[in-house]
């Protein structure tokens, strides 16, 4: 009689590997060319004296804001591009942190945001007291299927599972981040008023 091997969503010969997605790059790429090129576009009229400087200026501040953060984006996306998360029968290593090893490991959880573009999680809770690692995997090109089933197969337990505290945690992280949006949007109507 043939007995039926367990089916995995992920190759379970050697290690699972996610690797950083090129996604982002791209656009912050983009971002900043446009960006610049709006920048560009309100300067040149203004030291031509062509337009005011009443009106260029809220322009060329805010546009400056806006490209100074697309830049850094940009340069963090460089510098962390060759990114990986290792699972393997050792444990998880993320980049080229030390490994956090299966027995150190009290549970994993996959949490994800709200909104059109949410946040994903890998959270990491280790043996002796609330100490969470957090991976945001966003940037990473992964399949959550493929991830669980390889927490599982390497740690050979059931290390993969939520609880309720952790819905209030999120839940509050998700308020405080209302919050401060509810404070940013009428500081910016504000100034935008102010300046025009």
């Amino acid at each position: 009689m043939k007995q039926n091997k367990p089916q995995h969503y992920f190759n379970p010969s050697g290690q699972y590997v996610i690797r950083r997605g090129k996604f982002n790059l791209l656009i912050y790429a983009i971002l900043s060319i446009l960006l610049g090129w709006g920048l560009a576009d309100v300067i040149i009229p203004f030291l031509t004296n062509d337009i005011t400087s009443n009106t260029a200026i809220p322009y060329i501040i805010i546009l400056a804001i806006l490209l100074a953060i697309s830049i850094a984006l940009l340069r963090m996306e460089i510098k962390e591009r060759n990114s990986t998360i290792t699972i393997d029968s050792n444990g998880i290593t993320v980049d080229t942190e030390e490994r956090i090893k299966w027995n150190n490991i009290q549970r994993c959880f996959y949490s994800t945001g709200f909104g059109k573009n949410p946040d994903h999680w890998l959270n990491i809770e280790l043996k002796g007291g609330n100490i969470r690692k957090q991976v945001r995997l966003n940037a990473y090109t992964f399949n959550e299927r493929k991830l669980i089933d390889a927490i599982v197969f390497y740690s050979k337990r059931e290390l993969f599972y939520r609880t309720e505290q952790d819905e209030k945690e999120e839940l509050k992280f998700l308020l405080k981040v209302l919050y401060i949006l509810l404070i940013i949007i009428p500081l910016m109507c504000l100034l935008m008023y102010l300046l025009t």
